[in-house]
């Protein structure tokens, strides 16, 4: 896979452009609710997650972090926004399937959420899904209130800076355990997600994952729908939730944020979260007509078969 490589003056007109959006972001206590019945969420093969909905085109691919400097992240292929750059790492020892990945910490005691990104900013045509594929793994401190409370890929508009949604893994506040967490409008009272609902929560939708131990994700947005299908490994794992709320628009693909928080909590810094395999991409939906002549293929070939 290969970088979407833009010029310095390119990016810096990007930047410029949707300055007002960034410079908004903030942390915000989102209420924690969680699914009914939790899912189990497989390993990390650790291998190039391509999808099998195609055609796929490439957005934007930091090709595994192998070909990045180890150090920091923010100034390399694209990458930048963060608030204190030293909080994302390139290094030899946080990679799955490869030799180098990406690690983030908080660095530091109390409040801190910062985010780091490569410029993308791409509408998406009639039938086109955008896809933010990685591989996160994370840690946890001795205790919940020490922990960070998540490592995240954090989705905005590129236009108004609306955040489109929040996926990764979340530490559980009483029992400090793991879990993947993905932010969304929740209905409290039938639990489940419901787009007309005004208020976002972060919801828990898989329990029991291990830590330092990698696990794929892959947030699919439809734009059209406004819903966001989420695949791990290639196959579907939770489909079917709404955009987070926004009295903005979201329309427009900015950006998928490395990204770190530890909330509100007087958390230590001494846990870390760690990012592979980031790809960007659109997968085109194929068309009623197509899925209507696949099936006639099918019905087809089982027809002879059964002569």
């Amino acid at each position: 896979m290969s970088f979407q490589m833009k010029s310095a003056a390119a990016i810096a007109a990007v930047l410029a452009l949707y300055s007002g959006a960034f410079a908004a972001r903030a942390y915000e206590a989102f209420p924690t609710a969680s699914l009914t019945s939790l899912r189990s969420l497989p390993v990390s093969t650790g291998t190039s997650h391509t999808s099998s909905n195609g055609p796929e085109a490439v957005l934007y691919s930091a090709g595994g972090f192998e070909s990045f400097a180890t150090g920091n992240l923010s100034g390399q292929n694209g990458f930048g926004g963060a608030t204190v750059a030293t909080r994302f790492t390139v290094g030899a020892t946080s990679g799955v399937g490869g030799t180098q990945g990406v690690t983030a910490v908080a660095g530091g005691t109390g409040s801190v959420t910062d985010w780091v990104w490569p410029d993308v900013v791409y509408t998406p045509a009639a039938g086109e899904v955008v896809s933010v594929n990685f591989d996160i793994a994370r840690t946890v401190a001795a205790t919940a209130a020490a922990s960070s409370t998540v490592y995240a890929i954090d989705i905005f508009d590129g236009v108004s800076g609306a955040r489109l949604t929040r996926l990764g893994l979340s530490r559980n506040s009483s029992t400090n355990a793991i879990g993947v967490s993905v932010v969304a409008p929740f209905n409290t009272t039938t639990s489940q997600f419901d787009p007309t609902v005004t208020t976002n929560f972060n919801v828990t939708i898989a329990s029991g994952l291990t830590a330092s131990t990698f696990y794929n994700l892959e947030p699919r947005l439809n734009f059209a729908t406004k819903k966001v299908d989420i695949y791990s490994n290639n196959a579907l794992f939770v489909g079917n939730i709404p955009f987070a709320y926004s009295t903005s628009s979201q329309t427009n693909f900015g950006d998928a944020d490395i990204s770190v928080s530890t909330g509100t909590t007087t958390a230590t810094g001494a846990d870390a979260g760690f990012f592979d395999n980031y790809v960007v991409s659109t997968i085109a939906i194929p068309e009623p007509t197509t899925l209507g002549l696949l099936a006639g293929v099918g019905l087809v070939a089982l027809r002879r078969k059964s002569r």
